[in-house]
């Protein structure tokens, strides 16, 4: 019994050996970043959420709008009081993507959904009030959704 641990532990050892270094390199790239701001940009520096969706756009949720990037420059998404095909409101809470890619937008005024094709707004507001949504997700064939009536910070 002692005899099988041993070859075991020092077969672990050997193939660490020889395939730790093949990992090892893969981490040895480095990392570059590049911070992005109002200056290139963005539409707000306080950032309340991101998502990439299926096509690769950076979306980015914040207090004055909903910013998306691809790669290269910034599309800013406001509200606009005479249009109702803007979204809901300009602060954003959090962002989800649903199994057939519609992009779904938590605002502080109610839920907005994208459409990509003429980028506008599908919004849907409770009737009652419910109060600021906070989050979304995706459950088969609805969209829950987790609010607060109270008074928003």
């Amino acid at each position: 019994m002692k005899y099988f641990f041993r070859k075991t532990n020092l077969l672990s050892l050997i193939t660490l050996l020889l395939f730790g270094q093949a990992f090892a390199q893969e981490w040895d790239r480095e990392l570059f970043f590049r911070n992005i701001s109002t200056e290139e940009g963005l539409s707000n520096p306080t950032i309340n959420c991101i998502y990439e969706d299926v096509l690769g756009f950076i979306w980015i949720g914040t207090n004055d709008g909903l910013s998306r990037y691809d790669g290269h420059e910034f599309k800013i998404f406001q509200q606009n009081l005479v249009d109702s095909n803007s979204i809901s409101n300009n602060k954003i809470h959090a962002l989800y993507e649903d199994s057939e890619y519609n992009l779904w937008i938590a605002t502080r005024e109610g839920l907005s959904q994208f459409n990509y094709k003429d980028e506008k707004f599908n919004n849907y507001r409770s009737e009652d009030g419910f109060g600021v949504l906070l989050d979304i997700s995706h459950d088969k064939k609805t969209i829950d959704y987790g609010y607060h009536s109270g008074q928003e910070d």
